[in-house]
């Protein structure tokens, strides 16, 4: 994907501020952002951060599909996606606490924008460092608003310290 952005061989993509690492300056330049589309009601259509694929070259290409397969499958979908699977068929595979906090992920989607200024050299650190939060949060009945919030300024903080 990024060679492609990069050669400008495509237009768009969907994806994350960590995506911009990859992507030389000529193009981040060039980059602009839009939300998440709304589906029908008030659903928000949700995309994993991943792209999946299967090289012409592959010695193996059968056994790469049925991995994709599996990776894809409504069974398998929220392990892959930290249990916040977009997918309508996945969430009766579900555990109790995912459906509990899933109708207010689907509400906070649309607000959501991961996007960053194209001179911000942390983007990748940052997603990578503030994830287990929200994981944590997101799945823990007992954290505080205000817990939340030190727990990410914590984090924040430590990856900019580190990485300085």
């Amino acid at each position: 994907m990024y060679d492609a952005l990069n050669t400008e061989k495509a237009g768009c993509t969907i994806g994350g501020a960590w995506m911009y690492d990859a992507l030389n300056e000529d193009i981040r330049a060039k980059m602009i952002t839009a939300d998440f589309p709304k589906g029908s009601g008030n659903e928000v259509a949700l995309m994993s951060g991943w792209n999946l694929g299967i090289f012409a070259n592959s010695k193996n290409k059968d056994l790469a599909f049925k991995f994709l397969e599996y990776k894809a499958s409504p069974e398998n979908a929220g392990a892959m996606t930290a249990g916040l699977s977009g997918r309508k068929d996945a969430e009766q595979y579900f555990t109790e606490a995912q459906k509990a906090t899933y109708p207010e992920f689907q509400n906070l989607m649309q607000y959501g924008m991961g996007i960053s200024p194209a001179d911000f050299t942390l983007r990748s650190e940052l997603t990578t460092a503030i994830l287990p939060v929200f994981q944590e949060v997101t799945f823990k009945n007992d954290v505080s608003a205000e817990d939340a919030a030190k727990m990410l300024n914590d984090v924040v903080q430590k990856t900019i310290d580190e990485n300085q």
